[in-house]
């Protein structure tokens, strides 16, 4: 006798995520030189920190290593380096904090051997907010690293 198949009725799927939101864009020299010519900026995710410091973590190289090789490729090219915090904690200490991780990008660009008059460090703090900080993922797209063309 074959199995029936219940007819009718109402399912109800809910999909979970618990890996949280990945906001890494991967971005080839090429991609990125197109951004920021197109849009004069780019914000960027794969540049991580420890929290509430200006350490770089593991696995923020790649996006460095790319930075430093347009910078390389395109001698004329001048960036502002902006440093972004999501609003957990005081404004005045986020703002510190973006200027120190800012400053810390500049540094490692001029040891690729980027000159340090093609580039500046400007750090925001939360005041430049994209995301909503009342929830976990607008405060994750609050912390990045934006690189704008400089004339």
């Amino acid at each position: 006798m074959p199995a029936r198949r219940p007819r009718g009725g109402v399912y109800e799927l809910e999909i979970v995520d618990e890996a949280g939101l990945d906001l890494s864009v991967e971005f080839d020299a090429d991609a990125l030189l197109a951004a920021l010519t197109k849009d004069g900026r780019v914000a960027l995710y794969g540049i991580l920190f420890d929290v509430d410091r200006a350490t770089r973590q593991p696995g923020s190289g790649e996006v460095l290593d790319t930075i430093a090789s347009i910078m390389s490729a395109q001698p004329g090219l001048r960036l502002e380096v902006q440093g972004h915090t999501d609003s957990t904690g005081t404004a005045e200490r986020n703002r510190t904090l973006s200027q120190e991780r800012a400053a810390a990008v500049v540094s490692v660009l001029q040891l690729y051997g980027v000159d340090a008059s093609r580039l500046e460090a400007r750090g925001f703090g939360p005041d430049q907010p994209i995301g909503d900080n009342s929830t976990e993922n607008g405060r994750q797209r609050n912390r990045r690293v934006e690189l704008v063309r400089l004339p």
